[in-house]
């Protein structure tokens, strides 16, 4: 990369759009190339407290955070100038920055000491993100910032490490970084306050919702063989896309519950006066059918007496015996004519 000097990078830089915070502590002498640089004595005698922040990848998970931090305390745990030191590890809930308070043997030089747990830590490499060495006992520490702006990101970027390079290879300056880093990519989520609060969201709760299943979530607290230890549920949709975020499916709210058990209890209701209804035309239609039955046996009945009742008449008023002249000839009646008729002749 070619490399400018300060002024000529400001002066690329006049139109302000955005602005990179370049971070220098200064210990010893005045920056070669800054003049108004204050000086920072750390490692005073007397002076045996230091302090490390340890700053991770925006988004950085808690185990990511966690691993990171072992390291620092691999370094710390073998240096034989440390007396104790205590951890505080964080996720993404609280911005990814890890803290390290630490108390030197009070025979120890605390510049010598400090020197070369900076080396050490600095040969970590990149994977321990970002290291702030301090003395936390009150010594006249100071930070300078630089500030560039300009419209062009790329010309700005460059403009950053070329600066933040220079700082950090002058001697006397400690932990010379830039905010160029901490730019990531922003989702806006627009909340449809109206339908959220049909089902019981507040844009807090949708907001929260999101976080937890991009970064996970605390779930309390749990002791562990004497030891109060965190629970941390992890995140579902860590790398999710706008589309996954906008398909994420919001835990249920109490309206939402409330709803629910409404419908199902209209739902039951209105089965229940579904199946009464039915139940009463079967019980309706089984009537009729069953007085159209006793209608059509009643009829029958009625012509089976009518019937008996003519027998009986008939069998009570006989018709009269018709008279013999009128009775059809029969056999016997021929042959007795006959007969009458060859005694005449």
């Amino acid at each position: 990369m070619q490399q400018r000097s300060l002024p000529a990078i400001l002066a690329a830089l006049r139109h302000p759009w955005r602005t990179i915070v370049i971070s220098v502590a200064i210990f010893a002498v005045t920056m070669m190339m800054a003049s108004f640089l204050k000086t920072d004595l750390l490692g005073a005698a007397g002076q045996n407290s230091l302090y490390i922040a340890q700053t991770l990848p925006a988004g950085s998970s808690l185990e990511a955070s966690d691993e990171a931090a072992k390291k620092i305390e691999d370094v710390l745990a073998s240096d034989p100038d440390v007396d104790t030191y205590s951890t505080t590890v964080n996720g993404p809930e609280t911005g990814s920055e890890n803290s390290f308070n630490i108390t030197l043997k009070d025979d120890s030089e605390a510049e010598i000491a400090t020197n070369r747990l900076s080396n050490q830590i600095d040969g970590l490499g990149d994977d321990v993100g970002e290291i702030d060495l301090q003395d936390a006992s009150g010594s006249a520490n100071e930070d300078v910032e630089i500030k560039l702006s300009g419209s062009d990101l790329s010309a700005l970027g460059e403009a950053a490490d070329s600066v933040t390079k220079k700082m950090s290879e002058t001697e006397g300056v400690t932990n010379a970084r830039n905010d160029l880093a901490s730019d990531q990519p922003i989702i806006h989520v627009d909340v449809n306050r109206e339908k959220a609060a049909d089902y019981g969201y507040s844009q807090a709760e949708v907001g929260q919702a999101i976080a937890a299943a991009l970064h996970g979530s605390e779930a309390g607290t749990l002791t562990l063989e004497g030891k109060e230890r965190d629970i941390f549920l992890a995140p579902t949709h860590p790398d999710a896309t706008p589309g996954e975020i906008r398909a994420l499916e919001l835990p249920v709210t109490e309206v939402q519950t409330q709803n629910a058990q409404e419908d199902a209890t209209d739902a039951v209701e209105e089965k229940t006066d579904r199946r009464a209804e039915e139940a009463k035309a079967k019980a309706e239609e089984e009537s009729a059918d069953q007085l159209d039955s006793a209608r059509e046996a009643r009829d029958n009945a009625a012509d089976q007496l009518e019937e008996a009742r003519k027998a009986l008449r008939d069998a009570q008023n006989p018709p009269p015996a018709p008279s013999p002249a009128t009775w059809p000839p029969t056999k016997w009646n021929r042959q007795k004519k006959a007969s009458n008729r060859q005694r005449r002749a």
